[in-house]
């Protein structure tokens, strides 16, 4: 199972762990800015490392129609050191769909899938450097 969730100032840890719970194997948080969530609330930082722990796919992408996802402000680099899988300039909707796709392949580890998820692999997400990956 797979989600997309928008994410909003009044959210409950409860509500993000109703959502996090089994089956589901994967989510894309539409976060503020550049892919910012409120560093200050570590009970929704908390539920999010939970769910990598347990090797959940969780994908940050932006809520703006332009920009990327950036470790530019503190809680981008929060994100990204707890496991967060920058979506970069990915779209949502690609994301969501990369997603199912990267979870409907067979036999792959988590680590598998977190590569292929930071992978361009048709034009849906910009690198910055050379990276190319086998599917």
């Amino acid at each position: 199972m797979w989600l997309f969730y928008l994410f909003f100032p009044t959210i409950t840890s409860q509500m993000l762990k109703s959502y996090l719970k089994l089956p589901t194997q994967g989510l894309v948080i539409a976060s503020y800015g550049a892919g910012n969530l409120p560093s200050n609330r570590t009970d929704l930082l908390g539920v999010l490392r939970d769910a990598v722990e347990r090797e959940v796919l969780v994908i940050n992408v932006t809520q703006c129609a332009r920009g990327a996802v950036s470790r530019s402000y503190e809680c981008g680099e929060v994100l990204e050191e707890i496991g967060i899988i920058s979506g970069g300039d990915m779209t949502a909707e690609a994301a969501l769909t990369k997603l199912m796709y990267v979870l409907g392949l067979p036999g792959l580890n988590y680590t598998k899938r977190v590569e292929i998820m930071k992978t361009d692999l048709r034009g849906e997400l910009t690198i910055t450097g050379p990276k190319a990956i086998k599917l």
